[in-house]
């Protein structure tokens, strides 16, 4: 099996964007040019420890180099990491809240879909699934759930996890306390729908649904 293969042409499309060339590369990872321009032109193996150096450079996340470079299956796709604050500015529908953007991403297996974004929880209502600090990926162009869905749903001062259910014909949004005692029914009158959850990475595995697990 060969080496995989470098898209020599998107990093010199990349240098270009950000102005920077081979030689520039060269000094941030110590390095001389030669054996800097053989390794993005393909002649010598992608070497990881350069991943985060060349990224800040080119102005790209790790994920999308390590992609460009053959280390990452490409039935794989990426979702900027945000913070939780940040969920409910999605429910208002602005061109600045789709634009924003994460330092950190995470791995994601590749639903065929470019509207994906992640959030650390910070809202306890839903902890008996998702304890605060969970990583959840949603889906913020799917607005329709089913009984049983798990979304986050912008209303009272921020965005909110609840467990979307279909009781007595009518829409309801459920807290899952730790003290089941504790839990809440409230309809959806009044709520925006942020986005369907469709994926809780754990360990590297996802527990949503049906996805299949990240390498």
């Amino acid at each position: 099996m060969g080496a995989p293969k470098i898209d020599t042409k998107w990093i010199q499309s990349k240098l270009t964007e950000s102005g920077s060339s081979i030689a520039s590369l060269a000094r941030d990872l110590g390095r001389d040019r030669a054996s800097i321009s053989r390794i993005v032109n393909g002649e010598q193996p992608w070497q990881p420890w350069m991943t985060p150096i060349v990224a800040a450079r080119l102005g790209v996340p790790d994920l999308e180099l390590l992609t460009r470079v053959g280390l990452l299956d490409a039935r794989v796709a990426t979702a900027p990491l945000l913070p939780w604050f940040a969920a409910g500015l999605f429910a208002m529908g602005g061109e600045k809240s789709r634009m924003m953007r994460g330092r950190d991403h995470i791995i994601v297996p590749d639903m065929g879909s470019d509207t994906l974004v992640a959030f650390e929880v910070a809202d306890a209502s839903l902890e008996r699934t998702l304890p605060t600090g969970s990583v959840i990926v949603i889906d913020y162009c799917q607005k329709t759930l089913s009984d049983w869905d798990i979304g986050v749903f912008a209303f009272g001062n921020g965005a909110h996890l609840r467990r979307y259910r279909i009781r007595d014909g009518r829409s309801w949004l459920v807290e899952e306390r730790l003290e089941t005692t504790h839990d809440d029914w409230i309809t959806t009158e009044g709520t925006a729908t942020v986005g369907k959850v469709i994926a809780i990475p754990k360990l590297g595995s996802f527990q949503a649904g049906e996805h299949p697990h990240v390498r």
